[in-house]
């Protein structure tokens, strides 16, 4: 660190107190030469200090806006693969959704065709019963006349 010369005049001052005195000494009783000393710098060094200071924090500061550009775009760049990502998994939603609509459709209908399939074959049974019925009817109307006796004048019944 650079001495700016006011540290070589307090030491003579504080090397000639007695010792254990250099702690009582108040700020108003000091020699006036401490504070000549610490004004003695001028304008333009004053100027080119905040100006050396200023410079820094302005590097400071670009070099943090370059840095959080920088990280930016490195998050854009990790980004840009998650949005096709998105649209896969929004596809793949559509299509597992369809599916289970279509297992769904398909199981009422095959449910709807079970139950139209139990109403034909019913139907069928019934049918098959009466048109049983109706040749036993008929086997017995059949024996009925081939066992009446035939009456005097009647033609048989052709067999």
């Amino acid at each position: 660190m650079k001495n700016h010369g006011w540290g070589e005049n307090i030491r003579p001052i504080r090397d000639n107190l007695p010792t254990g005195s250099q702690e009582k000494i108040q700020d108003e009783n000091q020699n006036p030469v401490d504070t000549v000393v610490m004004s003695d710098m001028n304008r333009e060094e004053l100027d080119a200090k905040l100006s050396a200071v200023e410079a820094r924090m302005d590097r400071r500061i670009a070099d943090f806006q370059g840095d959080i550009r920088q990280a930016v775009s490195d998050f854009r760049l990790e980004i840009q693969p998650l949005k096709g990502m998105k649209a896969n998994i929004w596809s793949a939603t559509a299509v597992m959704v369809g599916t289970i609509i279509a297992a769904v459709s398909l199981s009422f209908t095959a449910f709807d065709s079970g139950r139209e399939t139990s109403a034909l074959v019913q139907e069928a049974k019934q049918q098959s019963l009466e048109t049983k019925q109706l040749l036993e009817q008929i086997q017995r109307q059949q024996q009925a006349t081939q066992t009446a006796p035939t009456a005097p004048g009647a033609k048989a019944a052709p067999k």
